[in-house]
């Protein structure tokens, strides 16, 4: 197990329908020349003080958190510098974070996008992978998983206070009050949300900056260096920062794993395999280890299973979570070949995206959906609400209440997933199935992990490990504290 950080405290607020892009807003965009203008905001990009050449020559994933996100300019800029850069040597993976207040509709997107056709080939990738006008987060793969951009709909001071995206490089707009009338300005209180993302030796570009923001980013560790049009900032206090802070005091901008990129995986149901599948795709190599003879053979071995998002008049965070997982499955799946009847390991995932109903189980709960329903405004390829009679005839059969239609949800068979996923895991990087294989004990020996088998004998060892089975690892030492449940 590897020892994280102390976390900061989740800060939970209640969510809020978003606010799209208003004719007026898209306006502004179009004014401002640094959401609008590609060939200055590139020039601006390729000043060795802006930080961008820095995160992509010296970090192996460099993150970049944008909040002055617009259109996407930067984002295309910046992916076109980071493909440049990974052809050299550079950065493997881009990680980029966007809080976007008022998120434009396809339409608006691709409207923008047309001024800058030097951009068309990123520009329309982006416009496909478009989320839905959906609050919460929203991660996309781009460019075969090397680009991830994380975006996060909702308003921007309550997402900046529960964002945790330890970060090489900010964007922002010296005045986000003429973009978002429900933004702070840049205060010195706004700026150490900043600090507390940033690494040592991290980086921001102040669009327009102007005194003002340069001393409240100087109270909070940066120091300012003025660019045309621009400030740019480099984080480098002087004082010893908390433990729960992303970076301490002595940690370099560059930054190296403490250990090598190796992990044991003990499961091979449903978590496990997708653990193994996204840690090989980003160069790990992955011991899995199961007790039984194959994929998925106990709680993720049933025929079929139907994915749905959960939804809550009150957008709990449970709410959420389900539906940032739901959109996310969703994208990752087809990535993986899609659903389909036919589908084997070698293409896709076997089942299929026929759509769910999902009935109120009374009339007070068929109330709720409804009440909710209209609350939110669901984007109908989400979820849409039909009354008794709509609902009774799309099934053709009497029906007691209304309920919601998930038109993209269905049912997959989770073995299949599992063995794609692990298909899918052998062409990204190395990865050793020990299939039979009962771990009895987790012993930690100098910097590895041992898998001890109940022989005694060591299954595998690795720096790191992940516990993937179930209410099963509380037999394992390590996680014999956790509140683990069957």
């Amino acid at each position: 197990m590897a020892h994280p950080r102390r976390a900061r405290p989740i800060i939970f607020m209640p969510a809020k329908p978003l606010t799209a892009a208003t004719d007026e807003l898209v306006a502004l965009w179009r004014s401002d020349p640094f959401a609008s203008n590609p060939e200055l905001l590139a020039e601006l990009l390729d000043c060795p003080e802006a930080g961008l050449q820095d995160c992509l020559r010296q970090q192996q994933c460099a993150t970049v958190v944008d909040l002055h996100f617009g259109a996407g300019l930067a984002f295309l800029l910046t992916w076109q510098c980071f493909a440049r850069w990974r052809e050299q040597g550079g950065a493997e993976r881009l990680h980029y974070v966007a809080i976007v207040p008022h998120p434009c509709d396809p339409a608006q997107l691709a409207a923008l996008h047309a001024q800058w056709p030097q951009l068309e080939h990123t520009a329309r990738q982006l416009q496909a992978a478009w989320p839905l006008p959906l609050p919460g987060t929203h991660r996309v793969m781009l460019a075969d998983g090397a680009v991830t951009l994380t975006l996060v709909l909702g308003e921007m001071d309550e997402e900046l206070a529960r964002l945790d995206a330890p970060t090489d490089l900010f964007y922002l707009h010296a005045d986000p009050t003429r973009f978002d009338p429900l933004a702070s300005g840049w205060n010195p209180y706004q700026c150490k949300r900043l600090a507390r993302q940033a690494w040592t030796g991290a980086h921001a570009l102040v669009y327009q900056g102007d005194q003002a923001t340069a001393q409240a980013m100087r109270q909070n560790g940066f120091e300012a260096h003025r660019l045309p049009q621009a400030m740019a900032l480099h984080y480098a206090p002087a004082w010893v920062r908390p433990a729960a802070h992303v970076a301490t005091s002595n940690t370099p901008l560059l930054r190296q794993p403490p250990h090598a990129r190796h992990a044991l995986v003990i499961g091979a149901g449903l978590a496990g395999c997708a653990a193994a599948e996204r840690l090989t795709a980003r160069g790990w190599r992955i011991d899995l280890i199961d007790a039984c003879d194959g994929p998925a053979q106990r709680a993720s071995g049933n025929h079929g299973g139907l994915f749905m998002p959960a939804l809550a008049r009150d957008e709990s965070p449970l709410a959420r979570l389900s539906r940032a997982a739901y959109l996310y499955a969703l994208n990752h799946w087809q990535w993986l070949g899609g659903i389909g009847l036919d589908r084997t390991e070698a293409d896709g995932v076997a089942g299929e995206q026929c759509g769910v109903l999902q009935l109120g189980r009374d009339a007070k709960q068929a109330t709720s959906f409804e009440l909710a329903a209209a609350q939110w405004n669901y984007p109908p390829h989400y979820a849409r609400w039909l009354g008794q009679d709509q609902a009774a005839a799309l099934l053709g059969m009497p029906v007691a209440t209304g309920g919601y239609l998930f038109e993209r949800a269905g049912w997959l068979n989770p073995p299949s997933l599992c063995r794609r996923l692990l298909f899918v895991a052998h062409a990204q990087a190395r990865l050793h199935q020990h299939f039979g294989r009962t771990v009895a004990s987790l012993v930690r020996n100098g910097q590895q992990w041992q898998a001890v088998a109940s022989e005694g004998d060591v299954i595998a060892a690795a720096p790191v490990v992940i516990l993937a089975a179930g209410a099963q690892a509380k037999a394992l030492l390590p996680a014999a504290g956790l509140p683990l449940q069957a």
